[in-house]
């Protein structure tokens, strides 16, 4: 059908893209064609080419009728019955999806509830009569709540004054109490979030610019490099403090200071530690508000003064203890850890254990062209985590630990290879003999003191031909590590029948376990977010985040591992189906979700089977309010806004369609690698450098050399970037700097019997995995 975008400040319906998710976003520019390509010949009877379709959960063509109607009920100023229609479409389409983007483009989704608030909150504007009319009918419960919410210190009431009754006389102060309460227990986005909603003055209304940024970007985005008073000037006058009716939920008319909300937001800044931004907040505040004086950081008095001694006071802060241990994929749950500690290996490693290789000699992605970071022969399937002095591996079929300090392993000495779980299938079982899409990954998950890992077949639920003889069903298991890796009670979670599969190893929130789903039907694959209790077991919600074929179309086994990201109650699933989306922990509610060009897998074609489909090890990486993205089946990296989902830019050179890992950010750069080591302005996604230089991308070309062979980290500020033969460390040269990264030294691997792999470090060692063996290095 063909899609449509409601926007309030219009007044009606538009119409949107003609494809089936009703809406992708428009990635700017062509891309180069990608590097190389092997000229094997692909297996008989693979698919020939995927389509790109993006399905989604949206919002019935009943209620979109019902939407025209409330709008001319509106225009003949029948307030009453206009009000009623938009509740009741709340009432019988709330979870589903409608597109809120300006452009013809349509791809940016919230709630129907959501965008219910919304549409109530531009009565202001469109009819100031009807909002009165409504907060009549609301604000007694509203008040209600608020006040309960209050005697009882409750967040969660005032985030369902917000979700549900957000235009009522009390929804900028739910705003304001939410925004200190999220405060209090540092979440600092959560904060920023609810005080940007007050006013629609925090953010702009410019359109897409030639350099890839997007409008109704933050305040932060639009004075971060303001300078001169000229530049100064030119911004602040073009903010506007009354607007109303933006594609983004903002509060009406709120009457609270806005001085004081703006203060708020530099106090955020200064407590997250991100001094430049709590600058650039701090000047804003000075230019429009230089006497308001009110209550800020336990202290009255006029603002300004008070955030300038607190940021001179926060240079002198400790900071907090470097943990030595590495929980679960990329570091913590919201996958942006760094290490603090630098690296620096002198010796021979002082101890090994060999692992089970995996090679992708059957894998059909990796007979189009090369594998980007690894080989086919030797895939680097192993991602070990790293808990209270002991090492732990995923190989599938078993789970191995050892002592960090000297390879022995745990708990049972007499079984060398230190296996403390053991899922009772055989090699061949977790791995297809035919051809096939993907290749092993081994994650885990450690929180308190238990281990999570997805163990079992790597076979994901997406061919109709799937035999359950030949590929047992992946399964979830917890283990006590307090009693020698003992099942957790409840465990082992099985997916819930054939159709489904988990999606690699979750992670977990005090009693709750997040992970993605997969379900396969006739026609398409579907993917979902789920929760379960750990102490029971149970399913405690699961939804659906969209629906796309994938490369195999059900016609080949796929191998997929795609990880969930969690921050300060929030999951973000990059589904590598179409789809990034938001969902809240508590209950599974979508927050929003933000689609994006998919690119089609043709098989036969190498210039269709683009370097990017390597990426299967890239969850949503997290960073001061921002998710950034590099999805598999789209070319490009790109970041979005956590709090609302909007695009704030998308990388279109072309340079980047190698990157496989997203490593972390280090001030102002994002540090992205593949077979290159890129350096992109996480505000901009601007390549700001690229290590070795580029060479020519056309099919023909050589790569690049030195190749990057597996996942680097950053460790006190360095980049560590591993090759075949060497680590080459790169450091920050000041900010001045046309290229503010340097190779400061090499560290050579081949002296020490070793190559390339990915890269790990707690307390004084460094682990390296190889498609074959982990290695421990004492890192002095």
């Amino acid at each position: 059908m063909r899609a449509e975008t409601f926007y309030p400040q219009r007044g009606g319906l538009q119409q949107g893209p003609k494809v089936a998710c009703a809406g992708t976003f428009f990635l700017l520019g062509l891309m180069v064609l990608a590097n190389c390509s092997w000229g094997q010949e692909l297996p008989a009877g693979v698919p020939s080419q995927s389509s790109p379709d993006v399905h989604l959960n949206q919002v019935s063509n009943t209620s979109l009728t019902l939407i025209r109607q409330a709008s001319r009920l509106l225009d003949d100023q029948q307030w009453e019955e206009a009000i009623e229609v938009v509740r009741g479409i709340v009432r019988s389409d709330g979870s589903k999806l409608i597109a809120l983007d300006a452009e013809d483009d349509g791809r940016h989704y919230l709630t129907v509830q959501q965008y219910a608030q919304g549409w109530f909150g531009s009565l202001a504007e469109r009819a100031p009569e009807a909002l009165a009319l409504y907060r009549r009918q609301v604000d007694p419960l509203a008040q209600r709540w608020y006040l309960e919410a209050v005697a009882r210190h409750d967040a969660v009431l005032l985030q369902r004054i917000v979700d549900e009754l957000f235009a009522s006389s009390y929804g900028d102060n739910a705003l304001l109490l939410l925004g200190e309460y999220s405060l209090e227990r540092g979440d600092y986005m959560g904060a920023r979030s609810a005080w940007e909603r007050v006013f629609p003055l925090f953010r702009s209304r410019s359109e897409v610019s030639g350099s890839g940024e997007a409008g109704g970007r933050s305040l932060w985005m639009q004075i971060r490099n303001l300078q001169s008073d000229q530049q100064w000037d030119a911004v602040l006058n073009g903010l506007k403090p009354d607007s109303t009716g933006q594609p983004w939920l903002t509060y009406p008319d709120s009457d609270l200071q806005r001085s004081a909300i703006l203060a708020r937001l530099v106090l955020v800044s200064i407590l997250e530690r991100h001094p430049r931004r709590a600058r650039q907040e701090l000047e804003c505040l000075r230019r429009l508000y230089p006497n308001s004086q009110g209550r800020v950081a336990a202290k009255s008095g006029p603002y300004v003064t008070i955030l300038e001694e607190l940021l001179e006071r926060s240079a002198d802060w400790g900071k907090t203890p470097p943990s030595s241990d590495w929980m679960t994929f990329a570091g913590t749950s919201s996958r942006s850890a760094t290490y603090r500690q630098p690296i620096d290996i002198r010796h021979q490693p002082v101890w090994f254990q060999s692992l089970q290789p995996w090679s992708a000699d059957r894998e059909i992605m990796s007979l189009a062209r090369p594998r980007i970071a690894e080989d086919m022969h030797g895939v680097l399937s192993y991602f070990p985590v790293i808990h209270r002095g002991v090492v732990y591996v995923n190989e599938q079929a078993r789970i191995r630990a050892f002592q960090l300090r000297d390879g022995a392993p745990v708990w049972n000495p007499a079984d060398k290879s230190g296996t403390i779980f053991d899922a009772g299938i055989a090699w061949d079982q977790l791995h297809p003999g035919e051809s096939h899409y993907g290749v092993v990954r081994g994650t885990l998950t450690i929180s308190g003191n238990r281990l999570f890992a997805k163990v079992g077949s790597a076979v994901s639920v997406t061919s109709k031909r799937q035999d359950p003889l030949v590929h047992p069903e992946g399964y979830l298991i917890g283990l006590d590590l307090n009693a020698q890796g003992k099942l957790l009670p409840g465990f082992p979670l099985r997916p819930g029948g054939p159709d489904w599969a988990f999606e690699g190893a979750p992670l977990i929130a005090g009693s709750q376990l997040y992970v993605g789903m997969r379900r396969r039907d006739q026609v398409r694959s579907h993917a979902y977010l789920a929760c379960f209790d750990i102490d029971t077991g149970q399913l405690n919600w699961r939804v659906l985040i969209c629906s796309a074929e994938t490369p195999g179309q059900g016609e080949r086994p796929e191998l997929t591992h795609h990880l969930v990201s969690l921050h300060q109650g929030m999951l973000y699933y990059n589904t590598n189906a179409g789809a990034i989306a938001a969902v809240r922990a508590r209950d599974g509610a979508i927050r929003w979700v933000t689609t994006y060009r998919r690119m089609s897998f043709r098989a036969g074609d190498p210039t269709g089977a683009g370097p990017h489909f390597f990426r299967d090890m890239n969850p949503c990486l997290i960073h001061r309010g921002l998710v950034l993205v590099a999805p598999s089946d789209g070319q490009q990296i790109f970041a979005l806004e956590a709090a609302t989902g909007q695009l704030l830019w998308a990388e279109s050179s072309g340079r980047t369609q190698d990157v496989v890992h997203l490593l972390g950010v280090v001030g102002d750069d994002l540090v992205a690698s593949g077979d290159y080591l890129y350096w992109l302005d996480v505000y901009n996604g601007r390549v700001r450098q690229q290590f070795p230089a580029a060479v020519d991308r056309d099919l023909s070309a050589a790569r690049p050399s030195p190749r990057g062979l597996g996942r680097g980290l950053i460790a006190a500020g360095e980049v560590y970037w591993p090759t075949r033969e060497s680590i080459y460390v790169f450091r920050s040269k000041s900010p001045q700097s046309q290229f503010s990264w340097r190779l400061h030294r090499q560290i050579d691997l081949l002296p020490r019997g070793v190559t390339g792999g990915h890269l790990f470090v707690s307390n004084n060692r460094l682990l390296l995995v190889t498609a074959n063996r982990l290695f421990a290095f004492r890192n002095d």
